[in-house]
């Protein structure tokens, strides 16, 4: 598990990927979800030990092979461009194959007119590197569009940071009436959408005056009449779609909610509720749970409920380092806020909250 944090059980992690520059460290503790690193050229891997800790005869397996990047196959047609291009840094490669040799372009590679078109990308994570620029073109008669609707296709290159673009050509003294389902909010141009989804629309008058005017979705705005000749650009983030394969412990229950804000892993936050039972000697499982695999990059609350019979006592014995406990406001510098909770005839009771440290 990638930490910033001093490991709770005394074994850091540290992997730098560069012999003389320590700033690529990444540090590590045990228990996380990571179970398998990359990494490209030379890197050295540290294990840090406290005293008397035992360290087992096997910290990890390595091997080694070719670079191998990501391979997509995609479809654009006579009347779209795509083009990929990258930063200066870092160093990647995207090559078309099918030919007698592949093409291949270091920083921008444009495509269109092609079917089921290879692409390899010399990079474990080409989203990261490059981003898309679509442009597709419209025509329009006096009395039709063809095609009719702009739309935001699902396409390979959904998990990249994409520009989509149509441009409209529109015969003179003809008004282009452009409608949006959902509608359309106008926003300024210091403003930003919640969902990144971020519309410009671009008209170029007889006189070669261009004016724009920028979007959110989800507005009052239905639709645009428009006179002259227009551009529609769409700025889509990466895909903040994902699919999780989640097994719960038995008698545990898992509650996603829906927060405020953007992102996938800050708009959902995790709640995973345990039932445990207790009889007089003994309880049904280990209340105090190893760093859990289910969600590990969101925002989760873990839950014990603890059922013992009424006229019975019962201990909790926390591990080392201990807790230590401090004022219901505050929260902990690791993020790992723990709170005990007592349920009295008039309601549930908050005993103390605490964080990980010496009592």
């Amino acid at each position: 598990m990638e930490t910033a944090q001093p490991c709770s059980n005394g074994f850091q992690f540290s992997v730098t990927t560069s012999k003389t520059n320590t700033n690529g460290r990444t540090e590590y503790c045990q228990g996380g979800s990571v179970t398998r690193l990359d990494l490209l050229n030379a890197a050295v891997v540290s294990l840090q030990v406290k005293p008397q800790a035992k360290v087992d005869s096997v910290g990890f397996q390595a091997s080694a092979g070719p670079l191998k990047g990501r391979t997509m196959v995609i479809t654009v047609d006579s009347s779209t461009t795509v083009v990929l291009s990258r930063d200066e840094e870092p160093e990647c490669e995207v090559c078309s194959v099918g030919g007698a040799s592949p093409d291949c372009s270091p920083s921008e590679k444009t495509l269109t007119n092609v079917e089921k078109l290879s692409l390899e990308f010399g990079c474990l994570k080409p989203q990261d590197v490059y981003s898309v620029k679509t442009k597709k073109i419209i025509e329009c008669t006096q009395s039709s569009c063809t095609p009719a609707a702009g739309e935001v296709e699902p396409d390979p290159l959904k998990d990249f940071k994409r520009s989509l673009t149509w441009d409209i050509t529109v015969p003179e003294r003809t008004v282009l009436t452009l409608d949006f389902p959902g509608g359309l909010k106008e926003i300024s141009a210091a403003e930003t959408c919640v969902d990144s989804h971020q519309y410009s629309v671009s008209t170029t008058k007889s006189d070669g005056n261009t004016q724009t005017k920028r979007y959110c979705k989800s507005g009052t705005v239905a639709s645009l009449d428009l006179l002259g000749a227009t551009t529609v650009t769409v700025e889509v983030p990466k895909d903040g779609s994902r699919m999780m394969s989640v097994v719960p412990d038995p008698n545990t229950i898992i509650t996603i909610s829906r927060g405020p804000q953007s992102q996938t892993a800050d708009f959902f936050t995790v709640e995973i509720n345990r039932e445990i039972d207790c009889t007089e000697a003994a309880c049904s499982g280990n209340i105090v749970q190893a760093e859990s695999s289910l969600f590990p990059d969101f925002n989760r609350t873990f839950t014990w409920d603890l059922k013992v019979v009424a006229t019975k006592a019962f201990q909790l014995d926390f591990p080392e380092p201990g807790m230590r406990q401090i004022p219901n406001e505050e929260t902990c510098p690791d993020e790992h806020t723990y709170s005990l909770v007592t349920y009295l005839r008039k309601g549930p009771a908050t005993i103390g909250t605490f964080c990980k440290g010496e009592l």
